[in-house]
């Protein structure tokens, strides 16, 4: 079993082995106190005062070693070596004046122990019936060995011998908890007959001695685990004993030692052996130097004390612990090593290191570099340690930042999967703030890794896992290969997809929004900081020929391959140049415009000529917490359409010159190309003094009277569209626009529209059958705002030059974070300072980009975000390279910037959080909206105003077909509906219209090229005319003209029309006569429509 697994073997039981023996009964024994020389001496100590002007720590190794180099392989390195330790002496200074070295009492090294691969697969307490018994614990590993002290003093006489080497002790390192279980089992299988009591064999019993001043004893059972031993949080281990006996005789007494490390990414644990003389505390040192301050009791003061380290890794062989003073070691091939030193006076201190090395060729440790152990008394305060005095602060803002990361970024994938489940189209809202959050974050963990000062080193560490380290650099380049070969093939997926759906020539007319290019060019800025920090990082350790974080590794310095890997980042700058000056000259050539939306501040940039309807834009709920704007919208693209042109020229006063995208052009008028010929320019808009100025047809033109008098809806929507490809939509994917004629006008979905446009390529004439969408500005689609620049024209960006700011902002970090390790050891001065010149002149030009260009952003809470993202990074800057060379702050200012530098850096992580919780909950609600409901949230104008009504339209065919369609659409009527339902069958006396019940909404039925048909000269009047009433059956409906329009009833009266209706029920037909002339007559500019239910009709 697994928690056998660890090879070891203790020769204790009923016969005494050679490191063994019985120590008498452990009530008198005092184990954590030593008569003789229980560890090996290695520090003495002077009572000279210490200066409190100079109680700075020292470094026993400089910034050069604090960052994992342990060996100088090159020239290049070593001089680098050389600037470290000179940069070190000046920036962190010394450990104080009072730091007293003396020579080691004793330098004798201990003999190696054999190490736990050479020993048997489990510990074995000897049980002397012929078999062994095996002890481990359920959650950690076990070991036999001797004690971490030196077997230089005489033993104890009478004691346990805890600590001794001359003792064999159960060392368990405990894995990941903070309870151990011990479990024993005898190492055979023994029968019933000869198990004994406990499982162990007859007469043979194994306890636990929890405490080992007292009697008290918990007996072990074989196969069973043993009850939790818990250890403190402020302790790294607890020691007890485990005792064996035999018909209860001959009683053993093995110390046992369960341990722990305490902080989880390091690997060593220093305590003092006696806890009532005081405790050892991981507190991280200056340039990310690992380091324990151990603080002895006033009790403790001029006495000698015992401490030891615990090292779980140098278990697995190949590793040795060693304590260093000066020029003085102790080294033991061993899990643990144990010293004496005396506990200096107040105002004094001493230093000492633990390293773990690596014997031949085994590297696995070679990154964990020094352990720093400094010793003071009572309340001694050091300058090193007064910048922790609020380390529980610092570790509670680490853990809010990285807690708030994460719940903010899972809000965001939630929000992002039920948007892409219950919504037709992408959001764009959650953009900016999730690309701000992700970089600043990026920086942040980075940055903040690599050079943050003690002060922020538990702020730092929460934020570890948000990516690999810069010098992981494959793991970090096969994550973005991934990512983008992820989006890829989501994008070929939905290609083919669509293809697969809209049949044959769909292929040539997929939306621009799916061209290749689209969907990788959105996600390029979320892969180019990583992708700079990875490459520039490789790049600098091939040129330089050092590794920062593995000096044992060789390295040759590569200056080619430097070269060609140092080619990626600026691959990423050519392509964000290269789309800058793309976009430059779409504005400077007037393909794209900036159009000011009618009764809006908001600019939309759209192609001006435009070949793509999109959906009219809808939001899938309301707040009140952010200002309205398109990039809460979708807007799918519905429909392939004959080119539209913009023709309207540029507002008055308006900013910026001919050319630039700082130009602001009118919406209207647009002009379209039907039938391969160019249309005049729609007067819809409020166009038409402008057509009367310019137009060659003159105010006497049949269209622009008909277009100047459509209902002020379709007026919204001045944009007159021929749908020429559509494409299956799903029921939720909004309206495609607006259909209708001067006394009505009707909302089309955009699932409908296809079989609409169908219906109406169904009448005859070629060259009236095209159909009419009235659409607005938003719904114009091009090939370049909507397709592959479509990432640079997003609504909610304000400046179309943001993309590619973006893209060189992070590439310029990632080259910052990845090259400064190195540049940082460089020997030229020049090539030092490059890194802070190089950050500071990418923070200047953000600033002068927003101070010149302007916000980015359509959002103000998106734009506050962005501010702040660049007041943490500039933080993170100034706490990792201006922090690191100074210690003058005391702990209060030092916690003030611990707080600059975190909130900046919550707040996109707010807004994102924000933004996602909005979305998520409108996605959620989106699919059990009504369609009247989404219709007032789409359509600001679809409310009752005046005596406008509101109804349902199911479609009749078309004016020469009046069999019912399944669409039925939402319309509003000028004129007066009065709504009648005769419901058969009935009495023939009996057979009478009632009106329908207040405040149901009423039907009235509609030829499809009625109100979807391009108006022409032939049409106008059809159109313009107004029917006096319609019937409605159950399979068949028809509008009624009145007699002096009686062409369009087909030359004949309404009244035959309503007898041919109902030939074969003449009662019917009487009563809808009846009801319909009655109701004409008292007011003729109304609508009666009656609905026929039930019968044969």
């Amino acid at each position: 079993p697994k928690r056998f697994s660890r090879p070891f073997k203790v020769t204790t039981g009923a016969t005494a082995g050679p490191h063994s023996g019985t120590r008498g009964v452990l009530e008198t024994l005092d184990p954590m106190a030593s008569d003789g020389e229980g560890c090996q001496p290695l520090i003495g100590m002077s009572d000279g005062p210490t200066s409190p002007q100079s109680s700075a720590p020292y470094l026993s190794k400089s910034v050069y070693e604090s960052l994992g180099f342990r060996r100088a392989r090159s020239l290049g390195a070593a001089l680098a070596a050389a600037a470290g330790v000179s940069l070190a002496a000046v920036a962190a200074g010394g450990i104080g004046s009072g730091s007293t070295r003396q020579p080691l009492r004793e330098t004798t090294m201990d003999a190696p122990i054999s190490l736990v691969e050479t020993q048997p697969p489990v510990c074995k307490l000897m049980a002397g019936a012929g078999h062994a018994i095996d002890f481990g614990m359920t959650d950690g590993r076990c070991m036999h060995l001797p004690g971490p002290c030196s077997a230089a003093g005489p033993t104890p006489a009478g004691k346990l011998g805890l600590w001794h080497a001359d003792t064999h002790h159960i060392l368990c390192f405990l894995e990941g908890e903070k309870e151990a279980h011990v479990l024993v089992k005898p190492d055979k299988e023994l029968s019933p007959a000869l198990s004994g009591d406990w499982g162990f064999g007859p007469g043979v019993n194994v306890s636990l001695r929890p405490e080992l001043k007292t009697r008290a004893i918990w007996g072990l059972q074989a196969n069973v685990p043993s009850l939790e031993i818990p250890i403190s949080d402020d302790s790294s281990f607890r020691a007890l004993a485990v005792v064996t006996s035999k018909d209860n005789q001959n009683v053993r007494d093995v110390p046992f030692v369960i341990t722990r490390v305490r902080k989880e990414d390091w690997s060593v644990d220093v305590q003092f052996t006696d806890k009532t003389l005081g405790e050892c505390s991981a507190r991280p040192g200056s340039s990310n130097s690992q380091r324990f301050v151990c603080r002895g009791s006033i009790q403790a003061i001029a006495k000698s004390a015992d401490f030891v380290a615990f090292c779980p890794n140098c278990a697995e062989g190949g590793m040795k612990l060693k304590v260093v003073n000066g020029d003085e070691t102790i080294e033991k091939h061993a899990p643990w090593i144990g010293w004496r030193a005396k506990v200096p006076n107040i105002n004094n201190h001493l230093e000492f290191t633990v390293s773990v090395l690596a014997a031949g060729q085994d590297r696995r440790l070679a990154a964990i570099g020094d352990f720093e152990i400094v010793l003071v008394s009572g309340q001694t305060s050091l300058a090193m340690e007064g910048l922790y005095a609020d380390y529980r602060f610092i570790e509670g803002c680490g853990n809010l930042l990285s807690t708030a990361t994460i719940v903010s970024f899972f809000t965001a994938i939630v929000a992002g999967a039920l948007m892409l489940l219950c919504l037709p189209g992408p959001v764009v809202a959650q953009i900016p703030s999730f690309s701000t959050a992700v970089v600043s974050l990026h920086f942040f963990s980075h940055l903040a890794f690599q050079y943050f000062d003690p002060q922020m080193q538990d702020l730092s560490e929460s934020m570890r896992w948000i990516m690999p380290q810069p010098h992981e650099s494959m793991t970090i380049l096969l994550g973005c290969a991934m990512f983008m070969g992820a989006v890829m093939l989501a994008h070929g997926i939905v290609v083919f997809a669509f293809i697969v759906k809209n049949g044959k020539g769909s292929g040539s007319e997929i939306p621009h929004s799916l061209v290749f290019g689209a969907w990788e060019l959105r996600a390029l800025p979320l892969i180019a900081y990583p992708v700079a920090v990875a490459t520039a990082s490789a790049s600098a350790r091939s040129w330089f020929g050092i590794d920062p974080w593995d000096r044992d590794t060789q390295n040759n310095s590569n200056m080619f391959l430097a070269i060609l890997i140092g080619l990626v980042p600026l691959a990423l700058l050519h392509v964000a140049s290269h789309v800058f000056w793309q976009v430059y000259n779409l504005f400077h050539d007037e393909i794209v415009v900036g159009v000011q939306l009618r009764n809006s501040q908001e600019v939309l940039y759209v192609d001006r000529n435009s070949d793509q309807l999109r959906a009219i834009p809808q939001q899938p709920g309301e707040s009140s917490l952010w200002s309205a704007c398109l990039g809460w919208s979708f807007a799918p693209t519905v429909s392939a359409i004959a080119d539209v042109a913009h023709s309207g020229p540029q507002n008055h006063g308006a900013n910026g010159a001919l050319g630039s995208w700082r130009t602001r052009w009118q919406p209207g008028p647009w002009s379209s190309r039907q039938g391969g010929r160019a249309t005049r320019p729609s007067v819809l808009g409020g166009n038409t003094a402008l057509l009367r100025s310019g137009s060659r047809l003159g105010e006497e033109d049949a269209g622009v009277t008909y277009e100047t008098s459509l209902t002020s809806a379709i007026h919204m929507h001045p944009i007159p569209t021929a749908p020429t490809f559509t494409y299956k939509m799903s029921a939720n994917s909004g309206f495609a626009g607006l259909a209708g004629t001067p006394w009505m006008h009707v909302a089309i979905p955009g699932s409908a529209l296809k079989a609409l446009c169908e219906g109406v390529r169904l009448e005859a004439s070629p060259n009236e059958s095209e159909s009419t969408v009235y659409a607005g500005v938003p719904q114009m689609s091009g090939k370049n705002t909507g397709g592959r620049f479509g990432a640079c024209f997003e609504w909610c960006d304000s400046c179309p030059f943001r993309w590619s700011a973006d893209l060189a902002f992070k590439v310029f970090l990632g080259i910052y974070v990845g090259t400064l390790p190195y540049l940082n050891f460089a020997t030229s001065a020049t090539l030092r300072m490059m890194p802070n010149v190089l950050i500071s002149l990418i923070l200047l030009l953000a600033i002068v980009g927003i101070s010149v260009a302007g916000l980015p952003y359509v959002q103000k809470m998106d734009n506050v975000a962005l501010v702040a993202a660049l007041v943490g990074i500039a933080m993170t800057v100034f706490n990792a390279q201006v922090l690191m060379s100074t210690s003058v702050f005391g702990p209060t200012v030092m916690s003030a910037l611990v707080v600059l530098n975190v909130v900046p850096l919550l707040i996109p992580l707010i807004v994102l959080f924000a933004t996602s919780l909005r979305l998520a909950l409108w996605a959620l609600s989106f699919p059990r909206q009504s369609m009247v409901e989404r219709l007032h949230k789409t359509i600001k104008e679809w409310e009752r105003q005046g005596d406008t009504y509101t109804m349902i339209v199911p479609v009749a065919g078309t004016s020469k077909f009046s069999s019912l369609s399944k669409h039925e659409l939402p319309a509003m009527v000028r004129p007066k509906i009065r709504h009648f339902d005769i419901k058969l069958p009935c009495a023939p006396a009996s057979t009478i219209a009632h009106p329908i019940k207040e405040g149901t909404v009423g039907r009235m039925p509609m030829p499809v090229d009625l109100f979807m048909a391009t108006a022409g000269k032939k049409t106008y009047d059809l159109k313009s005319a107004q029917p006096i009433g319609a019937v409605l059956t159950d399979a068949k409906a028809r509008l009624l003209y009145s007699d002096e329009h009686k062409a369009f009833n087909g030359d004949v009266s309404w009244a035959e029309v309503v007898g041919q209706l109902f030939n074969a029920d003449r009662t019917t037909g009487e009563a809808v006569k009846k009801t319909i002339l009655e109701k004409y007559q008292a007011d003729k500019q109304s609508i009666t429509v009656i609905e026929v239910t039930g019968g044969s009709r």
